[in-house]
């Protein structure tokens, strides 16, 4: 079973995220404008929302930092 991960990259401002991409997410799942949003940016208030949510959705969260 492969990993299931979203990638996040630091935004211009540090301690600011935004999703880079997903891999592997559930079928039928609305990601944008739901709970996982590309053009949201993620600090450390709402990521943690991701880090509970998204085990429940059987996604891995991976934060990338680059």
């Amino acid at each position: 079973m492969s990993s299931r991960k979203i990638e996040m990259i630091e935004a211009e401002q540090n301690g600011i995220y935004r999703v880079k991409k997903l891999v592997n997410v559930p079928n039928g799942m609305v990601i944008d404008n739901g709970i996982i949003d590309f053009h949201e940016r993620y600090n450390e208030d709402n990521l943690r929302t991701l880090f509970e949510e998204c085990p429940k959705l059987r996604i891995d969260l991976e934060v990338s930092c680059q």
